[in-house]
């Protein structure tokens, strides 16, 4: 229920031009005895249609959302859908008077126009609900990876060795590994020392736990991981990384250095950045609850 009244904030002016329409419209309805029964059947048909233009983009809105938003679909539709047999009815009698025998058959289409709303509605319910299970799923496997993966836990490891949680930033020492050429350089030549392979070694699994993160970033970017539960349960490990690398995430997405490219990592950049705010957020709610 959180977002039922909260998804009716539209954000066109013409939405809520079309509500105060109604509402005039009504009213005008309501107070005015001098109309004629067709001209009290016009202004409700007037009058619905202005809401209804109210209530489209808000509705289209929440069925782009995810499944949260459900509800906002499946409550003001059928406040629509109900409002419009009672106003077909009501416009119909007002609008045909004593001849609304020869129109009868008008009134068959109601249960059609119900029924398709249904449908509708139906297929939303499980398109939404198929697609947040596939979400979670997809997110589970992710979150797994960085719990099982022989290959992500040992880079992992080595990275906590050489720039281990706590610390403010990458050594200076291991900057001039940051480009890949010079890695693959170092690493080749036999002449190397072996504190300086470690060192290209743990540049190289940081770079592997990072573009790990980034696709993770691109993935809930393309609405294919369930976000919340990634960021319920590995954020503050993920954005204490990233600004522990951040000098190396720099070097990397400098297209003048080589091998840069001003894309790398832009996906994480910015879930980091979004992780960062709701955190500071959640703080303060958090603070203010408490006192």
């Amino acid at each position: 229920m959180e977002f039922v009244f909260k998804d009716l904030k539209a954000s066109q002016s013409w939405a809520w031009l079309s509500l105060i329409l109604a509402g005039v419209l009504v009213t005008f309805l309501i107070s005015s005895s001098a109309l004629s029964d067709a001209g009290q059947g016009g202004i409700a048909i007037a009058a619905y249609a202005a809401l209804a233009v109210y209530f489209w983009p808000c509705l289209l809105k929440a069925a782009h959302e995810d499944h949260r938003h459900l509800l906002t679909v499946i409550i003001w539709s059928f406040v629509l859908v109900i409002l419009g047999i009672a106003l077909s009815f009501y416009a119909f009698f007002a609008i045909a008077g004593e001849d609304h025998v020869k129109y009868d058959k008008l009134l068959n289409v109601v249960p059609v126009f119900v029924a398709i709303w249904a449908a509708a509605v139906g297929w939303l319910i499980h398109f939404k609900l198929t697609t947040k299970a596939h979400r979670t799923n997809n997110a589970f496997v992710i979150i797994m990876e960085t719990r099982k993966s022989a290959e992500f836990l040992k880079r992992v490891e080595t990275v906590s060795r050489h720039f281990p949680p706590g610390s403010k930033s990458i050594p200076p020492e291991y900057e001039k590994f940051f480009s890949s050429q010079a890695v693959k350089a170092i690493l080749n030549d036999p002449t190397t020392t072996e504190g300086d392979k470690l060192k290209a070694e743990a540049v190289v699994s940081l770079r592997y736990v990072l573009n790990y993160y980034e696709f993770m970033a691109v993935g809930i970017k393309a609405g294919d991981l369930d976000e919340t539960l990634i960021y319920d349960t590995i954020h503050p490990a993920v954005c204490a990384l990233f600004d522990r690398s951040k000098i190396l995430v720099d070097f990397i997405s400098n297209p003048d250095n080589p091998g840069g490219d001003r894309t790398h990592f832009c996906e994480l950049k910015l879930l980091v950045a979004e992780w960062k705010r709701r955190r500071t957020a959640a703080d303060a709610s958090a603070l203010a609850a408490t006192q």
